[in-house]
């Protein structure tokens, strides 16, 4: 190892994400071996701790007009390469389409990080070219190494990119501070779990996520079971259409965004928005529940297991496959129950927007998983139990050395 190596790491934003989560991880845990350099295109909003020096190219991307971003995208390239020699970095690292591509136009020598597979995502013209861009980009000389966040990512870009540049690390996580956070009291909420059972689902709210699934099947869960209430943590562009179907499906409905405090306790589903501490929340709750209709790597699975909660997970691609049956065929989606070794997986689910039909074939066999788990107190255990021990393979401390590795490598 290199002592006083300079390592940037090279994000668009710091804020309210999964890639942004991770390069935070990055830098605190980076920060013990080597120099590090945080360089964010636009910095106004920051939502994770970090350690290193902060960067902001305070360049706005906001604007999608083809003439706007092509003049700010030159202006971030050129501010992105005087900054690189400023610092007099060894080794820029970034995560994402959006940095991959101004850290390599920008030169010197990069290791990036595919977060997603985008050369299937459309088959338009722009996206085409795109499509073009990055295979000729990620196979330059300067790009030592490709880091994808699951096996199968990695399959589906080595058809287009050089197979010897592609390893598979995983995103870390920092259970210990996950638990401390976990600790903390939750002032205006704590009523909510006071009695019922909680399930939880954390993440933006919109097509990918497929909340609404979610509320269906809770509705359903809950002519069953009157005790049960539903957490969903996160914002986004379906939240008015979500939290109307909730009302649509008979749920008694509390939002942070237009309800008052009192009488917490009093509802079946609850939308409390994006919480810079989703972790005290999630400590509460009895089970998980993904409903995602794909992912790049889920981080929020692995943060509830961390914290022993059971989960259940549509088999979407990708990651959780590797997550909870990390033995089985990555590429095989299973179209009934499957209870793996480590969490109980469910048919992924399509695009189209439900809202009171009755529940489809899929629909009911989350109902099925849920209660199975909730009635079955041996099997709850189990999850319980195998939640933490599978979490313990993507503890920071593990991931931070495989990067450390793929650095060292890169002379």
């Amino acid at each position: 190892m290199a002592l006083n190596k300079k390592i940037a790491i090279v994000i668009p934003f710091l804020s309210k994400g999964g890639a942004e989560n991770v390069a935070a991880k990055l830098s605190k845990g980076l920060s013990q071996y080597y120099d590090i350099y945080l360089i964010v295109f636009n910095a106004q909003e920051i939502s994770y701790d970090y350690k290193g020096v902060l960067i902001d190219l305070s360049i706005d991307l906001s604007n999608r007009k083809i003439f706007y971003r092509l003049r700010n995208v030159t202006k971030l390239i050129i501010k992105l390469y005087r900054t690189k020699r400023l610092y007099k970095i060894d080794i820029a690292i970034s995560l994402g389409e959006l940095a991959n591509i101004p850290n390599i136009l920008s030169t010197g020598k990069t290791i990036i990080s595919i977060r997603e597979s985008r050369f299937n995502a459309h088959n338009d013209l722009q996206r085409r070219f795109v499509n073009f861009l990055i295979k000729f980009l990620y196979n330059s000389s300067c790009v030592c190494k490709i880091i994808t966040v699951s096996e199968i990512i990695k399959n589906q870009v080595s058809r287009k990119i050089n197979k010897n540049k592609l390893k598979v690390i995983y995103n870390p996580f920092d259970f210990n501070y996950i638990k401390t956070l976990s600790k903390e009291k939750i002032e205006k909420f704590n009523k909510i779990f006071k009695k019922g059972t909680i399930l939880i689902n954390i993440g933006r709210l919109s097509l990918q996520k497929g909340q609404w699934y979610l509320l269906r099947i809770f509705a359903e869960l809950k002519t069953r079971n009157k005790i049960l209430k539903l957490i969903i943590l996160g914002d986004g562009e379906l939240r008015n259409k979500l939290i109307d179907l909730s009302n649509q499906l008979g749920l008694r409905t509390f939002s942070i965004w237009n309800s008052q405090y009192k009488s917490v306790d009093d509802f079946d589903v609850y939308f409390l928005g994006f919480q810079k501490n989703p972790y005290n929340f999630l400590i509460h709750a009895n089970l998980f529940i993904l409903t995602s209709l794909w992912e790049g790597f889920p981080n929020v699975l692995l943060e509830a297991m961390g914290l022993g909660i059971p989960v259940i997970s549509a088999d979407c691609l990708s990651g959780p496959r590797e997550i909870l049956a990390p033995n089985t065929n990555i590429n095989y989606q299973t179209d009934k129950i499957e209870y793996a070794r480590f969490g109980v997986l469910a048919p992924c689910l399509n695009k189209k927007f439900l809202t009171t039909e009755p529940l489809t074939l899929n629909e009911t066999k989350y109902v099925e998983a849920i209660e199975s788990i909730l009635k079955n107190n041996k099997l709850y255990k189990k999850y319980k139990q195998a939640s933490i021990e599978r979490s313990k393979d993507f503890a920071i401390e593990n991931i931070i050395q495989q990067w450390i590795k793929v650095i060292d490598s890169c002379n």
